[in-house]
């Protein structure tokens, strides 16, 4: 839901100060939530994975869904991340299909959204991403019709 198509993807590189990981920290840009330095009246969080073209009603939904359970089951967070997140912590899944694939199989998203919303926006996304492969570029014309 934070990274919904296949240019949605095009963002997450290395040292492009996007997150990479789950992981947070403190005034740090290369983790998925970001807390800012401020003043104590200007406290606030950064959820810096989705994208512009994420549907902003899922998000919000998504991240306060996430808060929900991580205040229902207690979770750590863990410490804060400090230094540079790529050097540190794994990548998370950067290819379109594979967070398609990890989606349809949460057992969170079915459990906060409902199987039939996990199952029907899944499905859109294989359309659409199906769609998408089956598109020759005029990169790839360029590349290998030359050259093959």
């Amino acid at each position: 839901m934070f990274a919904p198509h296949a240019n949605s993807y095009r963002r997450f590189v290395l040292n492009a100060f996007v997150p990479l990981n789950d992981c947070w920290g403190f005034n740090n840009r290369t983790v998925a939530m970001r807390v800012p330095y401020s003043d104590p009246a200007n406290v606030r969080i950064e959820h810096r994975i989705a994208g512009a073209d994420a549907n902003p009603y899922l998000v919000t939904a998504a991240v306060l869904a996430g808060m929900l359970h991580g205040l229902d089951t207690q979770a750590d967070p863990g410490p804060p991340t400090v230094g540079n997140a790529y050097e540190q912590r794994e990548p998370m899944t950067p290819f379109w299909r594979d967070a398609i694939r990890d989606f349809m199989a949460s057992e969170f998203i079915a459990e906060q959204f409902g199987r039939d919303f996990r199952h029907i926006f899944g499905q859109q996304k294989l359309k659409e991403m199906r769609s998408f492969y089956r598109e020759v570029t005029t990169l790839e014309y360029e590349w290998y019709l030359r050259h093959v």
